[in-house]
């Protein structure tokens, strides 16, 4: 197959899709073998990879196991899950109801029928190196932890007093930190035995022991989206946990 420069460019920036793998190899002049797969399969057409055709099929779905009275242009991805859920729960079918959420990353207490995200699960850390380096934001945060004077301060206003932390630890120019960097250090200080001031501890937990996010509910589900000025505070996360995603 005979390309242009310019017919490349359009292949290697993912504008043009490819049928099958074999075709976007053969296009693109790229060997297909084990390593060349992943970054190839970018190239492949993916039957309802957007946004739109994975709610249309959610929709059509629902519409299958009984709920007509659906209307697909006022519907969101997330109502489509909560209608879902509350469906399955509703008809006391508790093993569908656990397929259909667990599809989603969805958590639903089968006593009172609330449905929550089930936070990703943190990956190891007790492998990692950090905070070693005199003077690096790691250090200080280290250094801050192990300060009693902010034992019982949530990260959101340790991240505030930071910077005049580290000020006073002869390290001005150190760079800004955020609550969920301290949450990271505070785990990883837990996870590899650094001594670092006991905190309190708070979490939301499924009763087999998932850990939860923000609930779920058809309000939120439907309400605009769009980006806000100001994050709301971010509250001291339970051990081995960053809540980045509500």
């Amino acid at each position: 197959m005979n390309l242009t420069q310019s017919q490349r460019r359009e292949i290697m920036a993912g504008k043009l899709k490819y049928e099958t793998i074999e075709e976007a190899a053969e296009a693109s002049g790229i060997e297909l073998n084990d390593q060349t797969r992943p970054f190839l399969d970018t190239f492949v057409k993916k039957a309802g990879s957007n946004a739109g055709a994975k709610k249309k099929a959610l929709f059509e779905e629902l519409v299958e196991i009984g709920l007509t009275d659906l209307d697909l242009d006022k519907e969101t991805m997330d109502s489509l899950k909560v209608r879902g859920c509350q469906h399955f729960y509703a008809e006391g079918d508790m093993e569908a109801l656990e397929e259909f959420a667990g599809r989603f990353n969805l958590v639903v207490n089968q006593e009172d029928g609330s449905i929550h995200r089930a936070k990703a699960k943190v990956k190891p850390i007790e492998e990692r190196n950090a905070g070693k380096k005199e003077g690096t934001v790691g250090w200080i945060t280290i250094q801050m932890l192990q300060d009693e004077a902010y034992a019982d301060i949530p990260v959101t206003e340790m991240a505030e007093h930071f910077a005049d932390y580290a000020a006073e630890l002869g390290y001005p120019e150190t760079k800004p930190t955020t609550a969920a960097s301290i949450q990271w250090y505070i785990n990883y200080c837990r996870k590899t035995g650094v001594e670092i001031c006991e905190r309190v501890r708070k979490t939301k937990a499924a009763a087999d022991g998932t850990a939860l996010g923000a609930e779920l509910t058809l309000e939120k589900a439907l309400a605009p989206r769009g980006f806000k000025k100001k994050a709301a505070p971010v509250e001291e996360a339970s051990d081995g946990e960053l809540d980045l995603d509500d």
